[in-house]
């Protein structure tokens, strides 16, 4: 029941967060990126996603889709050390209007659909590009 499942993610949080990044390569690139402690919002994604994919599926007529604006230069990330160039605010927040409007600005009718803003940092946010998938079986 409800109780399991929180036991089951209190489990993976806790692993999460202990765990240390191996050793060699592979661990100063894990290391890198542990610089943004987020833990607990990878594991709120998770949860927000899956939640997305369960509503878009039982409710077929509710538009339900999901957003992600990538890896963007807020706060989370003011100690981030990486090679990886966070994109400006504005450029991630471009995916929200055509997951909301549809490209031509019209309602986008689309559900059980996954939005990327997939344009390079840098890119102006009236060139951004947005990917949307399907995700839901």
């Amino acid at each position: 029941g409800i109780e399991d499942l929180r036991e089951r993610v209190g489990d993976i949080a806790a692993a999460i967060c202990h765990d240390a990044p191996p050793a060699g390569e592979e661990g100063a690139r894990c290391r890198q990126y542990q610089a943004i402690a987020t833990p607990a919002y990878g594991l709120s994604k998770l949860a927000v996603n899956c939640y997305t994919q369960i509503v878009a599926r039982d409710f077929p007529s509710i538009q339900c889709n999901a957003a992600s604006p990538g890896f963007t230069n807020t706060g989370m990330c003011a100690n981030y050390t990486g090679k990886r160039v966070p994109k400006e605010p504005a450029l991630g927040a471009s995916v929200f209007l055509p997951a909301l409007f549809g490209a031509a600005g019209l309602p986008t009718q689309r559900t059980a659909t996954f939005f990327k803003e997939a344009s390079q940092p840098g890119t102006r946010p009236e060139d951004a590009t947005c990917k949307a998938e399907g995700w839901v079986a």
